[in-house]
């Protein structure tokens, strides 16, 4: 599959993490936003994985405004991994083992 497609997928998936966080925010934490992250480490380049973490980031900013936002817990979380991945897929990129194809 293409990195485009890999990202169109998981801009998808986080669209409607978010969507999900606004309407029924009892039933989806917004640290369930990890889950297109890691998944985008494994799948994507560095490139569009930047380009996912920022799609992530724009979903916090959009359910901080909602009536019950994301605790800080849940922005450090997701932080702290989109870091961690990007740091990872920066030194796979580096090593010559580019994301799956």
């Amino acid at each position: 599959m293409s990195q485009i497609l890999v990202l169109a997928q998981l801009a998808a998936a986080v669209l409607v993490i978010g969507w999900l966080g606004t309407r029924v925010p009892h039933w989806v934490s917004p640290g369930m936003l990890v889950l297109p992250v890691v998944v985008g480490g494994f799948r994507l380049r560095p490139r569009p994985l930047l380009a996912l973490c920022a799609v992530v980031a724009a979903a916090l900013v959009v359910l901080a405004r909602s009536w019950d936002g994301p605790k800080v817990a849940d922005v450090a979380v997701v932080t702290a991994t989109a870091v961690v991945v990007l740091g990872t897929a920066a030194r796979r990129a580096r090593a010559g083992w580019l994301g799956a194809e």
